[in-house]
């Protein structure tokens, strides 16, 4: 499942629709669910409960009527968690409350619902929609949050979706290019998001096979059949895969020692990258400047809204609660200054490849010039040795040209360095906002009048900012140095070209010279030693040039170990941070577990006192009430349903709901509950129970949900328990299954439904503790991070993220070893330069008669022979350990791979049950909705009639019954006679199960109504264990990265653009914004 919550996510929602209200508007209630109905747009879609209604004309007397109460229910029904909390106080509290709250409490909480929605799709828009909503806020009118919700946002969002386009526009390929341009000409938002969503996809994947192709033709034998083979898949992985370093690879088998115009085009392609990653460092870089900023202005306005509001607790906490939001929003642009510093990071690592092959290539020219010089010292001597000579010339002259193009590349590698530096120190600048940010959310909370959820929220976000600013300076600084140093190595690379050129085409000119006037000379002897002593300095040179690159390359390894210190840093600090929120969250689970049994007792109590003997009127109605109250925030669609339509009607329905009207509406809530399991329970003959359960009575429902007894249940789940037995990967699962199965069945019921999960956790963390301990500086930072995260985060490393590690791993390997052969061929090339020279020293000194200097000169020629045969047999040992890595990396890829198809088949299965729960849930509250509506216009009815309201209530509860048994036959053949589930269907539940589950806190009424329509499967499957599960394994990039050419989009759609407009509704889609699924992971490999 992809976690980076795609344009889909919110897209879906687009069949919602919410009509805008004017200040006497209503939203229309239709059949037993909200419909949406904004402006096209896919933004549209984010408004969906976020836009409030007109204040509703209420009498200033404080007669109560129906009527108020029925517009306090819709208002609870439908406005933002402010209003719903506010109309549920008043309904509750008695008809003084109720007054005060139409007249006057209404119209703070809907303002504060329009900020709360104006911000959320703050958080999730791009620059534009930002900026104008940021406008909208800083008015603080209800004109103008009001015309952003309404239209304001659409021009933005249109602009935003034209920037994102452009990006990807600009650094994609040719068919990437011209899809690109076509959705731009088309203009309009549904082209534009089709092209964001997949529309680059194909356009991208037909831009690699032809890159590929072209690699082909220009190949040797083993790049051909790698680039043959990635062909023949076909899939954008193996595509990438080939790119990668499979190219790299299988060029270095097919020519040994590598050539002047290899290195070359390995500079330029690299100076190219180190550009391209130069320009989306500092694209990271002035985002998160600019989003800092916003977010620090923006929370020292907050700030002083808390200040000022001081003695106004309501003011005051939501003032708070806004600044602890702008926090967040701070700690969000201090972590894009991470990501900034990091795109830095490699920009500076690229140029410094550059620098590395271009001091490579330099060495290269300088032996071709030491040969040269050679022969020219021997043409000096023997006329024979003429033709020689010009082949030696024509070689340095070409050797030359390649020495200049390099140190252009090396040059050009360096000012991109020298950029990156500045992206970075930028990016540092950013944390600074952050900071400040960060402590005036610290300052906020301390404010008298705030209250002590909304001051710890506060301090709780102000800390968060500044210890992601804290991380973005040090990754800023580290990027810094690193750069600095890259440029430094990138000169003395183009420095080090320069000469070798000078010395090659001086050598060139002297073979040709020598060549021309070969045995000619008059001190023949004097010629040759000087040809010689300037083939014994081009041959240093080379020597030197050769271990600069030596030198540079160990420079990038140090960068990489530092790099992936900090990655270890961040994913550490990121599972330490889940893991203080799945604590947190169990620690609320327990807390919700008790307010919920608290809430049962209270509405039991409150229960017991309305329904009393001797009850007072008064008693009824206002205990009845507050009871209702609270089953409307928690109970099933039937209970809720019927606590609203007593809660909107007279004294009358009050007593009628007491009398029976809460038992019917209990047992309907138990009945769908049944029919739910009969559709989609597990096993066949838990579903044959369920339904023959469906005739009984409501005693008999009752009992069969508590006990879900079927024949043969002892033995299936004795088997179960042998099935997790036999599968277990460590000894705590075993032991664990073999104790139940030796002891009762309740002790196997307890083994399933919570003993296997707690020795697995056991066994998990061991078995990351062994891989950890004999794993890869990759599998390392994994596992360490997996093992400070909560326990579904070990789960996750062990089912998919050690083979994404271990395959980078092997693919670092396979670069460092091809690296080493590369270095070593390169040292080995010079020392038999240096031999050459020597050689020809020792035959123009023999020429003269200098028989001791010709000695000392045979003497180094022999230590420059084994010193090159020694850099030969260490190239062979790289070449062979390439050889090897990457067949291992081969290898992990497929594990890696398979791991994710297994994934993605387990998330597929869950989905799959998602719809069909989400639609026996749906059922059950359109059923409900039906029933009570039609309850509703019956009593309106009779009361416009004159009749009064006990006649008013039983013809309510008439209606009820008999739509009841109208829709009955048709909602039983809809669960039994359910249609084909569609890739479509499977999208749009999986992306409400998101939005739905992630946007409510526990607690919220709303919450218990997601965990009923979308009951998990698997753990796998909620957002939060599988967006952390897949953090660890450090899946860093964007939907639109797994583009070769270099595209940059943090901050994109995939990472809070398009997508993240989902969140306007809660669901915060970048949470972890660099989280993607296992299939993305290999792909980008």
């Amino acid at each position: 499942m992809v976690r980076t919550c795609s344009i889909g996510s919110f897209k879906l929602i687009l069949e919602e629709r919410v009509s805008l209200p004017g200040k006497s508007g209503r939203v229309d209630v239709g059949k037993g669910r909200r419909r949406a109905g904004i402006a096209t747009g896919v933004v549209a879609t984010t408004l969906i409960g976020l836009l409030g209604n007109a204040p509703f004309a209420v009498a200033a007397d404080s007669q109560i009527t129906p009527q108020d109460r029925a517009e306090a229910v819709r208002l609870w029904e439908e406005g933002g968690p402010t209003t719903r909390k506010e109309a549920a106080g008043a309904l509750a509290e008695g008809d003084t409350a109720l007054r005060e709250f139409l007249n006057n409490g209404r119209e703070a909480a809907e303002h504060q619902d329009l900020r709360i929605r104006t911000m959320r799709i703050m958080d999730a828009g791009g620059p534009a929609t930002k900026k104008a909503a940021d406008r909208a806020l800083e008015t603080d009118t209800e004109e103008a949050l009001r015309n952003f919700l309404d239209s304001g946002w659409k021009d933005p969002y249109h602009t935003d979706l034209r920037l994102w386009v452009v990006q990807i526009k600009a650094a994609g390929g040719p068919s990437v290019r011209s899809a690109a341009e076509k959705v731009l000409d088309t203009d309009t938002n549904e082209a534009l998001e089709g092209f964001l969503e997949s529309g680059w996809k194909e356009p991208h994947r037909t831009d690699l096979r032809l890159k590929v192709v072209q690699a082909k033709d220009a190949g040797g034998p083993h790049v051909q059949q790698a680039a043959e083979r990635a062909l023949d898949a076909g899939t954008e992985a193996a595509l990438s895969r080939f790119f990668n370093y499979e190219w790299e690879v299988a060029q270095a088998r097919d020519e040994e020692k590598a050539t002047v115009t290899e290195l070359v085009e390995r500079a330029e392609r690299a100076e190219e990258q180190a550009r391209k990653r130069t320009v989306s460092a500092q694209q990271a870089s002035e985002r998160a400047v600019k989003a800092a900023e916003e977010a620090r202005k923006a929370a020292q306005r907050a700030k002083q809204e808390t200040e000022a509001a001081q003695g106004d607790t309501q003011r005051a906490s939501a003032a708070a609660r806004e600044a602890a939001r702008l926090a967040e929003e701070a700690a969000r642009a201090a972590n894009t200054a991470i990501k900034a510093a990091t795109a830095a990071d490699r920009a500076a690592r690229v140029a410094a490849n550059a620098a590395s092959r271009a001091a490579s290539a330099a060495s290269l020219a300088g032996q071709a010039a030491s040969r040269a010089y050679s022969a020219a010292s021997a043409a000096a001597q023997d006329a024979s040795q003429a033709e020689a000579a010009r082949n030696a010339a024509e070689t340095a002259r070409n050797a030359a040209a390649g020495a200049n193009r390099a140190a252009d590349a090396a040059r050009s590698a360096g000012n991109a360095a020298d950029q990156a530096a500045n992206a970075a120190q930028a990016a540092a600048s950013a944390s600074d906002n952050a900071k400040a940010a960060g402590a005036a959310a610290n300052e906020a909370s301390k404010q008298v009048g705030v209250a002590e959820d909304a001051a710890a929220e506060a301090r709780k976000a102000g800390a968060e900012a500044r210890a992601q600013a804290q991380r973005a300076t040090q990754a800023a600084n580290a990027a810094t140095s690193l750069a600095n140093r890259a440029g430094k190595a990138a000169d003395n690379a183009a420095a080090a070209a320069d000469s070798a050129a000078r010395h090659a085409n001086n050598a060139a000119k002297a073979a040709e010279d020598a060549a021309q006037h070969a045995g000619e000379a008059d001190d023949a002897a004097a010629e040759a030693t000087r040809h010689a002593n300037a083939s014994i300095e081009a041959a240093n040179a080379s020597t030197a040039a050769a271990k600069q690159a030596r030198e540079i390359v160990e420079l990038a390894r140090e960068a990489d170990a530092e790099r992936l210190s900090q990655e270890k840093q961040r994913l550490i600090d990121l599972a330490q941070r889940a893991k203080r929120e799945v604590q947190k969250s169990q620690s609320k689970a327990q807390w919700d577990a008790l307010e919920q049994s608290r809430v049962d007792e209270e509405t039991r109590k409150l229960l017991e006192a309305a329904t009393a003997a001797d009850a007072s009127p008064s008693t009824v109605l206002n205990k009845g009430r507050q009871a209702a109250v609270n089953i409307m925030r928690t109970g099933g669609p039937w209970s809720r349903k019927a606590a609203q339509h007593a809660l909107s009607g007279t004294e009358a329905d009050i007593r009628h709901w007491l009398e029976s009207g809460r038992e019917a509406a209990a047992d309907s809530d138990n009945r769908s509950r049944v029919a739910r399991i009969a559709e989609i329970g597990e096993p066949a003959e838990l579903r044959q129970a369920a339904e023959e359960a469906l005739h009984g009575t409501a005693s008999e429902i009752e009992n069969f949900l508590k006990n879900q007894q079927y024949p043969g249940r002892t033995t299936d789940e004795r088997v179960r328990v042998v099935q997790i037995k036999d599968g277990a990967t460590g000894p705590a699962v075993r032991e664990a299954a073999e104790e139940a199965l030796n002891g009762s069945q309740a002790d196997v019921h307890r083994f399933l439904v919570e003993g296997q999960f707690t020795a697995r956790a056991t066994d998990d963390r061991v078995n990351t503790t062994r891989l950890k301990d004999g794993g890869g500086p990759h599998v390392r930072a994994a596992a360490e991070a997996a093992l400070q995260g909560p326990s579904a985060w070990t789960r996750a490393f062990l089912q998919r993220g050690q083979y994404i590690a271990k395959h980078r791993d092997h693919r670092a390997a396979v670069h460092n070893a091809e690296m080493n052969r590369l270095v070593e061929r390169g040292l080995q090339a010079a020392a038999n330069a240096q031999r050459q020279a020597y050689e020809a020293a020792q035959a123009a000194a023999k020429a003269r008669g200098a028989a001791e200097e010709a000695g000392e000169y045979a003497r180094q020629a022999a230590n420059s022979a084994d010193q090159a045969a020694q850099y030969a047999q260490q190239a062979r040992s790289s070449a062979e350990e390439a050889q090897a890595a990457a067949q291992q990396a081969a290898d992990s890829a497929s594990a890696a791979q398979n791991a994710a198809d297994s994934a993605q088949q387990s998330a597929h299965e869950a989905k799959v049950y998602a719809v069909r729960a989400q639609r026996s849930v749906s059922d059950a509250r359109s059923y409900a909705s039906e029933a009570y509506e039609a309850a509703d216009k019956a009593r309106d009815a009779a009361l416009q009639a004159g009749q009064d309201a006990d006649t008013a209530a039983k013809a309510a509860e008439q209606a009820r019954q008999e739509k009841i048994e109208q829709e009955r036959a048709e909602y039983a053949e809809k669960r039994k006679n359910r249609p084909e589930i569609k890739e479509e269907d499977i999208k749009k539940v999986s992306n409400r199960v998101e939005r739905c589950i992630a946007s409510f806190p526990k607690g919220h009424p709303e919450k218990a109504t997601c965990e009923q329509e979308y009951p998990p499967k698997d753990e796998g499957y909620i957002p939060g264990i599988g967006d952390c599960g897949e953090a660890i394994i450090g899946m860093a990039g964007s939907t639109v990265g797994l583009i070769a050419s270099g595209i940059s989009m943090a901050g994109s759609p995939a990472t809070g653009g398009v997508s993240g407009i989902a969140g306007a509704i809660g669901f915060k889609a970048s949470e972890f914004g660099f989280a993607m699924s296992a299939g993305q992971a290999v792909n980008s490999c």
